[in-house]
């Protein structure tokens, strides 16, 4: 930055976004569900409080890091397949229920949905998140009906 822009104050349109990004992670953080924000090539770029408490594991063990390398990874190679071909080339919502685990070893189920947001050239340039857990919703193995 050279010396004479050193004081010039941002842009309105760039302060109004900033504002606006603002008040959606004070949003989302106020919801009991999980919410991700990951970038274009799957890597966490905001995590709400409620992963933290959801997962067990801190902020930083997880923001820049893909969710896949943190507390995935008990799905196939065909789902993850299904999942991002749906979000970045079909540029649709996705939903379908994930097995995770916690950073104590604990599985959970949940019902993921995630949604790209597009750039005015229609491309995705990051994709939201959202995870209900649905543990409690399915039926144990000791309970099932064969």
């Amino acid at each position: 930055m050279n010396e004479e822009n050193k004081d010039t104050p941002p842009s309105l349109a760039n302060w109004m976004h900033q504002v606006e990004a603002d008040k959606l992670g004070e949003a989302f953080e106020l919801l009991m569900d999980q919410v991700v924000i990951l970038d274009r090539n799957a890597i966490i770029r905001f995590a709400n409080s409620a992963m933290i408490v959801k997962t067990g594991y801190t902020k930083s063990e997880f923001i820049g890091k893909n969710p896949h390398d943190v507390w995935g990874g008990h799905m196939s190679k065909d789902f993850y397949g299904v999942l991002w071909y749906t979000v970045k080339q079909e540029k649709k919502h996705f939903v379908g229920q994930i097995t995770n685990q916690r950073r104590d070893g604990s599985e959970y189920i949940e019902e993921l949905h995630v949604s790209p947001v597009l750039d005015d050239k229609g491309e995705a340039k990051y994709f939201i998140g959202i995870a209900f857990d649905i543990t409690d919703r399915k039926p144990s193995k000791e309970n099932a009906v064969d």
